[in-house]
């Protein structure tokens, strides 16, 4: 899911405010793209789960096609897990699996210069549900499901996109009266404008409310879990390698949601409900970034 959220993304995804991983690939609560990161278990002693979509998982088969005639192919699946990386607890013997695949076909022309792509991944007994309502770590197993569909077009120096995605988390065997399904819905749209100096960025990104089912059939009610968010930025180029920058975003959270910043998860890798749902998030930074 990574490649396609950073490529099109004007304000680097997860490297500073502003960036569309601050909301896509992730459910909210706290859960963002540095918490948990790195091939963390998900379901062991002391972690909770782990809900996001953008983690850097060790040990993987990673597979990244040539361009054939501006179609693309990426593809990822864990080779093995270590023993070491295996759950804790003995009533959860599984082994943590996911797998992604991303398709993007670019049409490069004078009258059609547009790219569109999808992607998809999924993670098994990875307990995200847990994440969004702390009682599935019961299950005896989860299912976590990403899918995003995203659309670009090349007008001049200006780069228009809009992005759709959809997550959802479900859980096998919990009691009943317990959220056993959490499924929500979001949209980005953003440009980048290439300019003399640099370039400027900016997008809207906005998760919708929400939708849940109940173990047992009873009615479930996922209001308020939406948020809005807004992220802009300017990029000086110094040199071929080097940029100096500016960005800032700020995300209007609903009554039962909190979006967080990319980088301000938990320093020991587990993703924790906050305390501080409804929240309203803002921040500025200034920084220099030099490729290698």
């Amino acid at each position: 899911m990574s490649a396609t959220c950073i490529r099109s993304d004007p304000l680097d995804g997860a490297a500073g405010l502003g960036g569309n991983l601050q909301l896509l690939g992730s459910p909210g609560y706290g859960s963002v793209f540095d918490a948990p990161n790195g091939n963390i278990n998900c379901r062991g002693t002391g972690v909770v789960g782990c809900a996001d979509f953008y983690r850097r998982t060790e040990n993987s088969l990673w597979y990244d096609s040539s361009e054939l005639g501006g179609f693309h192919v990426r593809c990822l699946y864990p080779a093995f897990v270590l023993e070491s990386e295996r759950s804790c607890s003995s009533q959860r013997n599984q082994s943590e699996r996911s797998w992604s695949l991303w398709a993007r076909r670019k049409y490069v022309g004078p009258s059609i210069p547009i790219q569109v792509w999808v992607a998809y991944e999924h993670h098994k007994d990875n307990y995200g549900l847990n994440v969004i309502t702390s009682t599935a770590a019961s299950a005896t197993s989860t299912s976590d499901k990403a899918l995003q569909v995203g659309v670009g077009y090349t007008l001049g120096d200006i780069f228009i996109f809009g992005i759709f995605e959809q997550l959802k988390y479900d859980a096998d065997g919990l009691a009943v009266g317990l959220v056993d399904e959490y499924k929500r819905n979001a949209l980005t749209i953003g440009a980048k404008w290439n300019i003399a100096t640099g370039y400027i960025g900016g997008q809207y990104m906005q998760a919708m409310s929400a939708s849940c089912d109940i173990s047992g059939g009873a009615g479930c009610n996922a209001d308020n879990t939406g948020a809005k968010m807004v992220g802009v930025g300017y990029y000086h180029t110094l040199s071929k390698q080097t940029q100096a920058y500016v960005m800032g975003s700020y995300t209007h959270n609903e009554s039962l949601q909190f979006y967080s910043v990319a980088g301000a998860g938990s320093a020991s890798g587990g993703a924790t409900l906050p305390t501080d749902l409804g929240a309203n998030v803002w921040g500025v930074t200034v920084g220099l970034k030099h490729s290698f």
